[in-house]
């Protein structure tokens, strides 16, 4: 019975979003708001252990194109994004693989968000395409497995809050239209991933 585990996961997210473009000569441009209100709630159902989380988020996201010419244009975006925890994430129940290692989820998890900003040029042919993107991302809130061992050498490992990340980095994207039932796509992609942050009073990157 020590190892049964009925875990109960509700979520109920509420949205909503609006959209503006405007398409003037050799300017475009698309402004866009996504309000999210969430409802989470998980119980243990062995040791009756309660969590209920709601928060109201808002999302706005922004995207420019200038045409150089009919073939190439520039373009500038932005925009918010929340990646919530899973719930295999989010439940407090201890598993092992031994009787040292002790595993968890966190009830008390919050979601990342990440600020992500892009810049890029694309070019058309009449069966190709090239795309090349320059991007940096802030994300606040990153979760990561944390492990701490206790005078006794038991070792606890659950995820937790604690750090920032910036990526950024170039992205390049080329697609080629051989046929009409055959396309060639391709992509490279050059970046640095940056996470810091503090645990438990250690500063850890």
């Amino acid at each position: 019975p020590e190892f049964t585990n009925h875990f109960t996961y509700d979520e109920n997210i509420y949205a909503g979003y609006a959209l503006f473009g405007n398409d003037a000569g050799r300017y475009s441009y698309q402004l866009g708001l996504r309000a999210e209100y969430s409802d989470i709630t998980t119980l243990l159902r062995e040791t009756n252990e309660n969590n209920n989380t709601k928060y109201l988020d808002f999302f706005p996201s922004a995207h420019f194109t200038y045409k150089l010419t009919e073939k190439d244009n520039i373009q500038l975006s932005y925009s918010r994004r929340i990646r919530r925890p899973g719930f295999w994430q989010l439940n407090p129940f201890r598993t092992f693989s031994d009787n040292r290692n002790i595993w968890s989820g966190n009830p008390n998890l919050k979601p990342v968000y990440t600020n992500s900003f892009e810049t890029g040029y694309l070019r058309f042919w009449n069966k190709a395409s090239f795309n090349a993107n320059v991007y940096y991302r802030h994300s606040t809130d990153v979760f990561q497995r944390i492990e701490r061992v206790d005078s006794s050498g038991v070792s606890f490992s659950r995820p937790e809050n604690f750090a920032k990340n910036d990526a950024f980095g170039l992205e390049i994207i080329g697609m080629y239209s051989a046929a009409s039932w055959f396309n060639i796509n391709g992509s490279l992609n050059f970046f640095r991933s940056i996470t810091e942050g503090e645990a438990y009073g250690i500063f850890c990157n």
